[in-house]
């Protein structure tokens, strides 16, 4: 996938946890269904935003389509944002 810059990758709990169904089948994930790369950004992205370079490698690229959008874990959605500069 093309790379554009910096992607900064945030998390933040669903308001409205019942928004989970808004998103599709596989943009909707439980965390133990992440890959073991995914499942240690988001954990860091709980605690702060976090940045990856363009030459490192992002599991939660930008412009993936198919990328995780919301994850369940420990019995809460949270909304996994990613910006880029």
């Amino acid at each position: 996938m093309h790379r554009y810059g910096t992607e900064f990758v945030s998390v933040s709990p669903l308001e409205n946890q019942s928004r989970d169904t808004e998103w599709p089948d596989n943009q909707s994930v439980h965390f133990e269904n992440l890959s073991q790369s995914q499942q240690a950004v988001f954990l860091d992205a709980l605690d702060k935003q976090v940045e990856v370079g363009p030459d490192e490698e992002n599991p939660f690229v930008f412009n993936d389509e198919t990328r995780p959008q919301v994850v369940r874990y420990e019995g809460t959605w949270y909304f996994v944002r990613v910006a880029i500069v």
